[in-house]
């Protein structure tokens, strides 16, 4: 109790599990330059997922798993993360916000969960990463980072990118959906 951000350092490429619900009043969880691959479940609404680099270290894969009630699901990418896929699920999430800051971050593939319905990328910092999917109707990139979202083209179901408020530039293959816009 009491505790409300937990950085995890895996030191070898084992896996690490948390289970959020345990810590009361847990705001955010990160694998902090961890080796190996982190499991987060039960994130509560308002609680945020993140990797933390140092622009060295490759950092094993993130998913995070938010309770059902949670709308929303916050991940922060910052300084310098060279590392794997981000998974983020739970079963009442809309929206997906992508946050990369410190440093430019690069992570494998970006799956958000199969119920969202928005993705929004603030990129104060460069991003690229593996293929995204699961990111919903809406893909808004914003902020001056360079975001690059791989050679694999966007799922048919994302119709609309908006990158109006991105000053870095944009890299995004579309996919063969009629009705995408730009």
């Amino acid at each position: 109790s009491g505790i409300e951000v937990l950085n995890i350092r895996t030191s070898t490429a084992g896996a690490a599990a948390v289970d959020a619900s345990k810590i009361a009043g847990l705001t955010s969880v990160n694998s902090n330059l961890g080796l190996g691959a982190v499991t987060v479940t039960n994130l509560a609404a308002g609680a945020s997922a993140g990797v933390i680099g140092n622009g060295t270290v490759v950092t094993g894969g993130l998913n995070a798993g938010y309770v059902a009630a949670a709308t929303d699901a916050t991940l922060n990418l910052s300084n310098g993360v060279n590392g794997g896929s981000v998974v983020v699920t739970g079963t009442g999430l809309k929206t997906l916000t992508v946050n990369s800051t410190g440093a430019a971050n690069t992570i494998g593939a970006l799956t958000g969960a199969a119920s969202t319905t928005s993705t929004t990328i603030n990129a104060t910092t460069g991003l690229t990463t593996g293929a995204v999917t699961n990111a919903g109707a809406t893909l808004t990139i914003k902020g001056a980072g360079a975001v690059n979202l791989s050679t694999t083209a966007l799922e048919n179901t994302v119709t609309k990118v908006d990158a109006s408020a991105n000053t870095g530039g944009v890299t995004v293959k579309l996919g063969t959906a009629v009705t995408q816009t730009v």
